[in-house]
Protein backbone atom coordinates (compact mmCIF):
# COMPACT_ATOMS: atom_id res chain seq x y z
CA UNK A 1 0.00 0.00 0.00
CA UNK A 2 1.06 3.49 -0.15
CA UNK A 3 -0.54 6.74 0.71
CA UNK A 4 -1.68 9.68 -1.15
CA UNK A 5 -1.61 12.97 1.30
CA UNK A 6 -3.38 16.20 0.26
CA UNK A 7 -1.43 18.97 1.00
CA UNK A 8 -3.31 22.27 2.61
CA UNK A 9 -3.34 25.30 0.77
CA UNK A 10 -5.37 28.54 0.12
CA UNK A 11 -6.81 28.63 -3.17
CA UNK A 12 -10.37 28.16 -3.28
CA UNK A 13 -10.14 25.50 -6.37
CA UNK A 14 -12.59 23.19 -6.01
CA UNK A 15 -12.42 19.08 -5.30
CA UNK A 16 -9.20 17.70 -7.13
CA UNK A 17 -9.19 14.30 -8.58
CA UNK A 18 -5.92 11.86 -8.31
CA UNK A 19 -5.97 8.79 -10.69
CA UNK A 20 -3.67 6.20 -10.01
CA UNK A 21 -2.61 3.36 -12.13
CA UNK A 22 -0.05 0.54 -10.82
CA UNK A 23 1.19 -2.38 -12.93
CA UNK A 24 3.84 -4.96 -12.90
CA UNK A 25 5.05 -7.38 -15.15
CA UNK A 26 2.76 -10.46 -15.74
CA UNK A 27 -0.18 -8.36 -14.25
CA UNK A 28 -2.98 -6.61 -15.62
CA UNK A 29 -2.66 -2.95 -14.88
CA UNK A 30 -5.25 -1.52 -12.29
CA UNK A 31 -6.73 1.97 -11.74
CA UNK A 32 -8.43 3.80 -9.30
CA UNK A 33 -9.06 6.85 -8.09
CA UNK A 34 -8.25 9.73 -4.94
CA UNK A 35 -10.56 12.98 -4.35
CA UNK A 36 -9.01 15.59 -3.12
CA UNK A 37 -11.70 17.82 -0.94
CA UNK A 38 -11.03 21.82 -0.82
CA UNK A 39 -11.86 22.77 2.33
CA UNK A 40 -10.55 26.58 1.39
CA UNK A 41 -14.18 27.49 0.19
CA UNK A 42 -15.66 30.93 1.22
CA UNK A 43 -18.90 32.13 3.16
CA UNK A 44 -21.19 33.64 0.68
CA UNK A 45 -23.76 36.59 2.35
CA UNK A 46 -26.32 38.47 1.01
CA UNK A 47 -28.19 41.93 2.08
CA UNK A 48 -30.44 44.43 0.34
CA UNK A 49 -28.23 47.50 -0.82
CA UNK A 50 -31.60 49.60 -2.04
CA UNK A 51 -34.14 47.91 -0.15
CA UNK A 52 -37.65 49.88 -1.81
CA UNK A 53 -38.30 51.31 -4.74
CA UNK A 54 -41.33 53.10 -6.79
CA UNK A 55 -43.35 50.98 -9.72
CA UNK A 56 -42.38 54.06 -12.42
CA UNK A 57 -38.98 55.06 -10.98
CA UNK A 58 -35.86 54.18 -13.13
CA UNK A 59 -33.59 53.39 -10.38
CA UNK A 60 -32.70 49.99 -9.58
CA UNK A 61 -33.95 47.79 -6.42
CA UNK A 62 -30.72 46.25 -5.38
CA UNK A 63 -29.17 42.78 -3.75
CA UNK A 64 -25.42 42.50 -2.87
CA UNK A 65 -23.85 38.85 -2.93
CA UNK A 66 -20.64 38.75 -1.12
CA UNK A 67 -17.72 36.16 -0.84
CA UNK A 68 -15.69 36.00 2.41
CA UNK A 69 -12.22 36.06 0.80
CA UNK A 70 -11.01 36.03 -2.83
CA UNK A 71 -10.71 33.43 -5.03
CA UNK A 72 -9.06 32.47 -8.19
CA UNK A 73 -11.80 30.89 -10.13
CA UNK A 74 -15.70 32.19 -10.73
CA UNK A 75 -17.89 31.13 -7.95
CA UNK A 76 -21.88 30.63 -9.40
CA UNK A 77 -23.80 30.96 -6.48
CA UNK A 78 -27.55 29.53 -6.62
CA UNK A 79 -30.93 31.48 -5.01
CA UNK A 80 -34.63 31.12 -5.20
CA UNK A 81 -36.99 33.76 -5.03
CA UNK A 82 -39.95 34.75 -3.22
CA UNK A 83 -42.62 37.25 -1.79
CA UNK A 84 -45.62 38.81 -2.62
CA UNK A 85 -44.72 40.74 -5.94
CA UNK A 86 -44.65 38.32 -9.12
CA UNK A 87 -41.63 37.90 -11.75
CA UNK A 88 -42.32 38.89 -15.05
CA UNK A 89 -45.91 40.91 -13.99
CA UNK A 90 -43.87 43.50 -10.99
CA UNK A 91 -40.25 43.17 -11.97
CA UNK A 92 -38.14 41.81 -14.17
CA UNK A 93 -37.38 37.94 -14.40
CA UNK A 94 -34.44 37.02 -12.81
CA UNK A 95 -32.27 33.92 -13.19
CA UNK A 96 -31.70 32.58 -10.13
CA UNK A 97 -28.14 32.13 -10.26
CA UNK A 98 -25.05 34.62 -10.09
CA UNK A 99 -21.46 34.63 -10.75
CA UNK A 100 -18.90 36.12 -8.97
CA UNK A 101 -15.98 36.78 -11.24
CA UNK A 102 -12.30 35.17 -10.22
CA UNK A 103 -10.68 37.85 -8.03
CA UNK A 104 -13.78 39.96 -7.26
CA UNK A 105 -15.91 39.22 -3.79
CA UNK A 106 -19.11 40.78 -4.53
CA UNK A 107 -21.74 40.85 -7.33
CA UNK A 108 -25.03 42.69 -7.91
CA UNK A 109 -29.00 41.46 -8.71
CA UNK A 110 -30.98 44.43 -9.72
CA UNK A 111 -34.79 44.75 -9.94
CA UNK A 112 -36.08 46.54 -12.42
CA UNK A 113 -39.91 47.36 -11.34
CA UNK A 114 -42.60 47.29 -14.12
CA UNK A 115 -45.16 49.59 -13.75
CA UNK A 116 -48.82 49.48 -14.02
CA UNK A 117 -51.66 51.33 -13.05
CA UNK A 118 -53.08 49.75 -10.54
CA UNK A 119 -53.77 50.69 -6.96
CA UNK A 120 -52.25 48.15 -5.12
CA UNK A 121 -50.76 46.88 -1.53
CA UNK A 122 -46.67 47.52 -1.47
CA UNK A 123 -45.22 44.07 -2.76
CA UNK A 124 -41.90 42.70 -1.89
CA UNK A 125 -39.12 40.35 -3.24
CA UNK A 126 -37.30 38.13 -1.27
CA UNK A 127 -34.35 36.64 -2.45
CA UNK A 128 -32.53 33.31 -0.58
CA UNK A 129 -28.98 32.21 -0.83
CA UNK A 130 -29.11 28.30 -1.30
CA UNK A 131 -26.22 25.33 -1.24
CA UNK A 132 -23.84 24.88 -3.86
CA UNK A 133 -20.86 24.26 -4.80
CA UNK A 134 -16.90 26.02 -4.12
CA UNK A 135 -19.08 28.10 -1.34
CA UNK A 136 -20.56 27.86 2.13
CA UNK A 137 -23.54 29.71 3.09
CA UNK A 138 -23.12 32.46 6.23
CA UNK A 139 -25.81 33.84 8.43
CA UNK A 140 -27.24 36.25 6.44
CA UNK A 141 -28.95 34.28 3.25
CA UNK A 142 -31.95 36.39 3.21
CA UNK A 143 -32.88 39.85 1.85
CA UNK A 144 -35.97 41.73 1.11
CA UNK A 145 -36.55 44.58 -1.73
CA UNK A 146 -40.10 46.09 -1.47
CA UNK A 147 -41.57 48.01 -4.81
CA UNK A 148 -43.30 50.83 -3.69
CA UNK A 149 -47.40 51.27 -4.74
CA UNK A 150 -47.18 54.82 -6.64
CA UNK A 151 -50.80 54.73 -7.91
CA UNK A 152 -53.48 57.29 -6.35
CA UNK A 153 -56.49 55.69 -4.21
CA UNK A 154 -59.38 55.27 -6.39
CA UNK A 155 -61.89 57.79 -5.60
CA UNK A 156 -65.59 56.09 -4.88
CA UNK A 157 -69.25 57.30 -5.59
CA UNK A 158 -72.27 56.37 -5.03
CA UNK A 159 -75.67 56.31 -6.78
CA UNK A 160 -79.47 55.07 -5.72
CA UNK A 161 -80.35 52.96 -8.81
CA UNK A 162 -83.66 52.02 -7.61
CA UNK A 163 -84.19 54.77 -5.60
CA UNK A 164 -88.09 54.15 -5.34
CA UNK A 165 -89.94 50.90 -3.06
CA UNK A 166 -92.49 50.30 -0.66
CA UNK A 167 -93.13 48.46 2.30
CA UNK A 168 -94.70 45.52 0.01
CA UNK A 169 -92.39 45.48 -2.72
CA UNK A 170 -90.87 42.30 -4.32
CA UNK A 171 -88.06 44.84 -5.93
CA UNK A 172 -85.64 45.88 -2.93
CA UNK A 173 -84.13 49.84 -3.71
CA UNK A 174 -80.80 49.67 -4.25
CA UNK A 175 -77.56 51.78 -4.25
CA UNK A 176 -74.57 51.05 -6.30
CA UNK A 177 -70.74 52.10 -5.51
CA UNK A 178 -68.31 52.75 -7.93
CA UNK A 179 -64.56 52.94 -7.91
CA UNK A 180 -62.96 55.32 -10.29
CA UNK A 181 -60.02 52.53 -11.25
CA UNK A 182 -60.16 48.95 -11.38
CA UNK A 183 -57.89 48.39 -8.08
CA UNK A 184 -55.44 45.46 -7.90
CA UNK A 185 -56.49 44.73 -3.82
CA UNK A 186 -59.79 44.68 -2.02
CA UNK A 187 -61.43 47.98 -1.20
CA UNK A 188 -63.49 48.44 1.64
CA UNK A 189 -66.05 50.97 1.88
CA UNK A 190 -67.40 52.13 4.78
CA UNK A 191 -70.82 53.80 4.96
CA UNK A 192 -74.12 55.30 7.32
CA UNK A 193 -77.41 54.95 7.17
CA UNK A 194 -79.80 58.17 7.78
CA UNK A 195 -83.22 57.71 8.04
CA UNK A 196 -85.93 60.54 7.77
Amino acid sequence: TFTVTGIDDALVDGDQQVTVTASATGFSAATDDVTVTDDDVPIVTIAATNSSVEEEETELGQFIITLSKVVDIDVTINYRIGGTATTGEDYTVLTGTVTIAAGETTETIDIAPIADLLFEADETIIVTLENGQLYDLGTATTATVTILNNDPVPTVTIAATTAITDEDSTTPGQFTLTLSEVAGVDITVTYSIVTG
